[in-house]
């Protein structure tokens, strides 16, 4: 009888090991890129828009008071009419922010990169486990469907390289530190030679001649 022949190693790249340490790389890749959303022009630009809107009222405000104490007469510019003029320039250019979704756009970047953060958090803490493979997977699966989602896909910005290199060192870094602890298990099924064996041959016809 031959011996069954050892177990195939499955390739370098497909082991447990290599399997998790790409998905930690893919989930880092992913996160830097969505919190980097919340440095879109336009997460600034409302941030402007809205303070600005409040001084610029309560300017007004102060004006319109000024104004009827003072006694002003309707035709005399004081800080009711600069105050009016201001707000309702302002006024206007709010709306023409609102008619390209500045608002919108802003408020979709913000919770991007504020669901990102979270899923950084979650891998630190997945990465203490002994075998993190399958909730380091799902991790993964939630930020693909989350940066594929239509709202936030378009709020995503453009990988840079310097996103890559940030994301490299932090992969590196959680890897390094979680490793030597890690107890990773391939539950793929292994492929095994198939043994041969000396098995009997099966009798002949009753009543067949014996061989001498």
């Amino acid at each position: 009888m031959t011996a069954p022949t050892d177990p195939i190693p499955p390739p370098t790249d497909q082991t447990p090991e290599a399997k998790l340490t790409r998905n930690i790389r893919q989930v880092c890749r992913r996160v830097v890129r969505g919190k980097a959303a919340a440095g879109n022009w336009q997460v600034t630009s409302q941030l402007f828009l809205r303070i600005a809107s409040v001084v610029l009222s309560s300017l007004g405000s102060a004006g319109v008071i000024v104004d009827k104490v003072s006694g002003n007469l309707p035709n005399e510019t004081g800080w009711a009419f600069w105050g009016s003029v201001v707000v309702l320039l302002f006024g206007i250019l709010l709306q023409v922010a609102n008619e390209f979704r500045i608002a919108q756009i802003a408020s979709d970047s913000r919770l991007l990169a504020e669901q990102c953060a979270l899923c950084e958090t979650q891998l630190e803490n997945m990465l203490i486990d002994e075998n993190p493979m399958d909730p380091v997977a799902g991790l993964l699966r939630k930020l693909i469907e989350l940066t594929e989602n239509a709202r936030y896909n378009t709020v995503l910005p453009a990988m840079t390289p310097e996103m890559e290199a940030r994301a490299e060192s932090w992969a590196t870094t959680l890897i390094s530190a979680n490793k030597a602890h890690w107890q990773l298990v391939d539950r793929r099924p292994r492929r095994t030679g198939s043994a041969k064996s000396s098995l009997p041959e099966p009798p002949g016809p009753s009543g067949s001649p014996k061989a001498g």
